[in-house]
């Protein structure tokens, strides 16, 4: 390598190489070019330091509420969620703060600005405001209602996550007297039908604790209250050893299955339909639009087959916008997908029966069939049936097809209907999907025998493994 590369050699600037400013306007140089970089110095502390707080003038406020999770809206407008700091531009302002299961609360908030080092130092404010539970439980009931739409999600992983819903209701519906404490009992029972999952269970769990100590975190005494009152429900409950043995962990569960507890409760259980144990009965039937109804109690009229597509063609003639060309229509206002109406070939049920038709389809065409019932059954309704009578209708002579496809009940699905729980919370719980029974090729045959399943659907589902079968009901 060449020694003249750090040859300390000074460098010679040629006369061509200089470059000398000229004058402007009769103004030095070194007097325009100092006046040049004075400005810039100023726009640019102009831009930091002053135009922020002019161009978008306001503060940035804090929003809190108790408890927290609120959403928060500004003249309307949604601004985020409890708690959360938001720039809110200047003047008066309407606050307003909702949360499921509570009153919503509002305040009135004139917001000032800073002109000076805004975008650095912003002007500061804070608007607290506490919530109102509309009743007592009705933040833990709301919670309820979220737990049984999440467990009809899969079992959680690294990257998916169910969120602990029923317990962060329990936390924030707090301390009660004995009447809400009973009643949070209920919905916590209710709630336990839903329980299928270990993330489920996680929560229900959770959930005990926090609304047996009113929302603080538990106390060695609140734990044995907490304790007591599960061994209390399971006790009370003959379906809880199948309930325990589907959540629990692996071994924990072939505990349980081998317990004389497990086996007890499979015996003195209530136990679905079978198509072998239909007992033969006296036959009466009548005709109501074409369907054949045969009587299967003293309070029940059932179908004696699904609807067929003929019987529900009556229904779409006198009722135009539940034909299938209003497919679309129908999946745009969520009565039914797109598949509304669409039959497959399957040898598995009768070709003739409907299939395709939502659940909200077969309910319009029970209120259609009782407006059309004869003066005989004044007093009478035509209906889905709820699980316990289709149970009854499955175990009469003369009911056909109950295992050859799925059908509609008016129930809301939940996994362990066994499980003790008030009609009231049960109706005020509900569930993102309806019960279908039958299809009893779905499952392998137990004791030599096959059982009628049941199973669950999104009551706008069209699939053409559903249809429907009416039932004829006392008003209530």
């Amino acid at each position: 390598m060449s020694m003249a590369f750090f040859s300390r050699k000074p460098i010679e600037i040629l006369a061509e190489d200089e470059v000398r400013l000229k004058a402007a306007l009769g103004i030095r140089p070194e007097v325009y070019v100092t006046v040049l970089c004075a400005f810039l110095v100023a726009a640019a502390l102009f831009f930091l330091l002053f135009f922020p707080g002019l161009a978008n003038p306001g503060s940035v406020v804090a929003f809190r509420s108790e408890p927290s999770g609120a959403a928060v809206s500004v003249d309307g407008v949604y601004a985020g969620q409890t708690p959360c700091d938001v720039f809110t531009a200047r003047g008066g302002r309407t606050i307003t703060m909702t949360m499921a299961g509570f009153r919503g609360g509002s305040a009135a908030l004139t917001v000032e600005s800073r002109v000076f080092g805004s975008l650095f130092f912003p002007r500061r404010g804070t608007v607290r405001l506490t919530l109102e539970e509309e009743s007592p439980n009705a933040a833990l009931l709301e919670g309820a209602r979220e737990f049984a739409a999440w467990s009809f999600t899969a079992e959680p992983t690294e990257v998916y996550q169910i969120p602990l819903v029923l317990s962060e209701g329990a936390y924030r519906s707090g301390a009660g007297d004995e009447a809400a404490r009973r009643g949070a009992r209920d919905i916590l029972a209710g709630a336990a039908r839903f329980t299928q999952a270990k993330a489920g269970m996680k929560d229900l769990i959770r959930a005990v604790h926090l609304s047996g100590n009113g929302g603080n975190a538990p106390s060695p005494l609140s734990l044995v209250s907490s304790i007591q009152d599960a061994l209390s429900f399971l006790q009370d409950n003959p379906a809880s050893a199948a309930w325990l043995a589907a959540v629990l962990p692996s071994e924990a569960r072939e505990t349980a299955l081998q317990s004389g507890w497990y086996a007890a409760s499979e015996q003195d259980g209530p136990a679905s339909a079978r198509l072998s144990d239909i007992p033969a009965t006296e036959t009466v039937t009548l005709i109501v639009e074409g369907v054949t109804f045969i009587r299967s109690g003293d309070n029940l009229w059932a179908a004696t087959t699904p609807v067929t597509a003929a019987q529900f063609a009556r229904f779409t003639e006198a009722n135009p916008e539940w034909r299938e060309e209003n497919a679309s229509t129908l999946a745009e206002r969520g009565l039914a997908t797109i598949d509304y109406l669409v039959t497959v070939e399957d040898t598995r049920y009768p070709a003739p029966t409907v299939s395709g038709v939502s659940w909200y389809a077969a309910e319009a065409y029970c209120r259609w069939l009782s407006a059309r019932l004869p003066a005989s059954l004044s007093g009478w309704t035509a209906a889905l049936p709820s699980e316990a009578q289709w149970d009854e209708a499955a175990s009469t002579a003369g009911v056909e097809g109950t295992g050859t496809i799925w059908e509609w009940c008016a129930d809301p699905y939940a996994p362990f209907p066994a499980l003790g729980a008030t009609q009231t919370v049960i109706a005020q719980i509900g569930s993102p999907e309806k019960l279908v029974r039958g299809a009893n090729w779905t499952r392998p045959k137990r004791n030599g025998q096959k059982a009628l399943s049941r199973g669950s659907v999104p009551p706008e589902s069209s699939t053409p493994f559903v249809s429907f079968r009416p039932v004829l009901e006392r008003r209530k």
